[in-house]
């Protein structure tokens, strides 16, 4: 968690110094270990916060760089993928609650995001399909 930790504060920095390229590379290593986190559930509120908060980082990455469809489609994606883990997990998991908290947040900042950038919904579909 530690390393997670100090990628996404690294990211921060560069993206809040408007070094998008370096705030990039930052974030995708920053998912890359919360994938791993994600997978091995050592703390599931921790996996599941690490996950959500650097797929919405990468997100801002993107609509910062005025894409957009990118930034939705990334939000969209999270999003799905909390839904798919929240039905795929019994009740009775102590998982679960973590994943649908995660849903949750995933959710809030996706339908902020629509409201905002209402423009985007046209974009968005021609690039899914």
């Amino acid at each position: 968690m530690n390393l997670w930790k100090n990628y996404i504060v690294k990211g921060n920095e560069r993206f809040a110094a408007d070094d998008l390229d370096a705030a990039d590379t930052l974030y995708r290593a920053a998912k890359r270990e919360a994938e791993s986190l994600f997978e091995t559930w050592k703390d599931a509120n921790e996996a599941v916060s690490a996950l959500v908060v650097t797929w919405h980082n990468i997100a801002d990455l993107y609509q910062r760089q005025g894409d957009t469809a990118a930034a939705r489609e990334t939000l969209e994606n999270i999003h799905k993928r909390m839904l798919r883990k929240v039905l795929a997990t019994k009740l009775s998991d102590t998982r679960h609650s973590a994943l649908y908290r995660g849903s949750i947040e995933t959710y809030s900042a996706l339908l902020i995001h629509k409201n905002c950038y209402k423009d985007c919904r046209e974009i968005s579909r021609t690039n899914i399909h």
